[in-house]
């Protein structure tokens, strides 16, 4: 077990120094046209393929070695089929935090989650770490103290929607979603005062911390006992 800990160190750190290495050496002297500002995502499409692709074949590594605190997890629209093939990109990356000990199953697409989440990019000229975008676990590792959302699994991101999917109560995971199942090539942007702000950028690998509190069936029973639910209560 120790070793199998070890191993999943290594390999976060070798994952963060591939992020970071595969920074342009021109990272802080890239300009725009209009100011001598650096420039925030350079190279940003490219980097980003870079790093799921290397991401991808790393944890396909762990997993063939047994590991079991990596999990290649295929988008939720795919067939769930072997036979059929799927791309790196249809797949999401998972590192388990912690499980959780639930004896329910995980969320359906349709149900909706009491979920806890920070959400960052990778790293960029002014974000060492990543730029964090939506932060609702602050800085504590205690679960009491997240604050958590309520949203239906389906009102989020295809690559997140995936990972409530494969999720029990309890669990709290790393989440390494491709920008095709993310935001795309077009990125997020919102709407302040009339002006848009790019939240975003088109190409972004996002890497989530999620932690599922609870989730609810509408009109169903969870089917453990000891959840004590019934149609309009939550399995927590």
């Amino acid at each position: 077990m120790k070793n199998v800990e070890r191993r999943t160190q290594q390999v976060l750190k070798t994952l963060l120094l591939a992020a970071l290495l595969i920074l342009p050496s021109s990272l802080f002297i890239a300009c725009g046209e209009s100011d001598d500002s650096p420039e925030e995502f350079p190279d940003w499409k490219n980097r980003n393929e870079t790093y799921f692709n290397q991401l991808y074949t790393t944890v396909s590594a762990e997993v063939a070695a047994g590991n079991s605190e990596w999990k290649i997890i295929r988008n939720w629209s795919l067939p769930d089929d072997e036979s059929f093939a799927v791309k790196p990109t249809g797949n999401i990356l998972v590192k388990v935090v912690r499980e959780g000990s639930s004896p329910n199953p995980a969320p359906l697409y349709n149900d909706t989650v009491h979920v806890s989440y920070c959400g960052r990019m990778l790293p960029s000229t002014s974000y060492a770490n990543g730029k964090v975008f939506d932060d609702k676990m602050g800085q504590g590792t205690d679960p009491q103290t997240f604050t958590y959302v309520k949203r239906a699994v389906n009102g989020f991101v295809d690559g997140f929607s995936t990972a409530l999917m494969h999720m029990r109560i309890g669990d709290h995971w790393q989440v390494y979603i491709p920008y095709q199942l993310a935001y795309g090539e077009d990125g997020l942007t919102e709407t302040v005062d009339k002006v848009k702000h790019q939240v975003i950028p088109g190409y972004s690998t996002l890497i989530f911390d999620v932690y599922l509190k609870a989730y609810f069936h509408p009109g169903k029973t969870a089917p453990a006992a000891q959840a004590k639910t019934s149609a309009g209560e939550w399995a927590e």
